[in-house]
């Protein structure tokens, strides 16, 4: 199966069909004629079951994650009709699969020890944090969305906390 695929098909059809791998993007591009016509992101299997994955106005541009795939997924596009004189109007689409951007950062002997993708940090060493006391905590207004250690933080036993921005939450 193709991971790109782009040309036209009418609204009475669908689009070609682009496989999908666990943790792909999905890029698309609509445009067409017809301003009011919607188009269904569908995702099927070889048994032919289609899910339906979003919708799209004409002329839009938009980027889907699939992260809740595990095994090679085929996608299509579909136009929903409802009108019948909408069934000939020509849908111009661009349907691409990609893998995340990726770097790695490694250590002075050349060990991986962190992999940077487009939707999250992996890292393969332990994470050292600063340790805090509940007295010496930074100003939670200025780390926002943050972890830090508390050695003294959750009625006195060690923890990790996340500032809310106005305060910090020991979990």
């Amino acid at each position: 199966m193709a991971t790109s695929a782009s040309g036209t098909f009418t609204a009475a059809g669908a689009s070609a069909l682009v496989t999908v791998y666990p943790g792909q993007f999905v890029d698309l591009t609509l445009s067409g004629t017809y301003a009011g016509l919607k188009v269904v992101v569908e995702r099927g299997t070889s048994l032919n079951v289609w899910d339906k994955v979003n919708e799209y106005a004409v002329d839009t541009t938009a980027t889907l994650y699939a992260n809740d795939i595990n095994e090679p997924t085929n996608y299509r596009l579909r136009a929903l009709v409802t009108d019948p004189e909408e069934e000939e109007d020509e849908i111009t689409y661009t349907l691409t699969a990609r893998a995340m951007t990726i770097s790695e950062t490694k250590d002075r002997f050349g060990n991986t020890v962190a992999t940077v993708g487009d939707d999250r940090i992996a890292i393969e060493l332990p994470l050292e944090l600063p340790v805090y006391t509940v007295a010496t905590q930074p100003d939670a207004t200025e780390f926002a969305g943050c972890i830090a250690y508390f050695s003294d933080g959750d009625a006195g036993s060690a923890c990790i906390a996340v500032s809310l921005g106005s305060a910090i939450a020991a979990e």
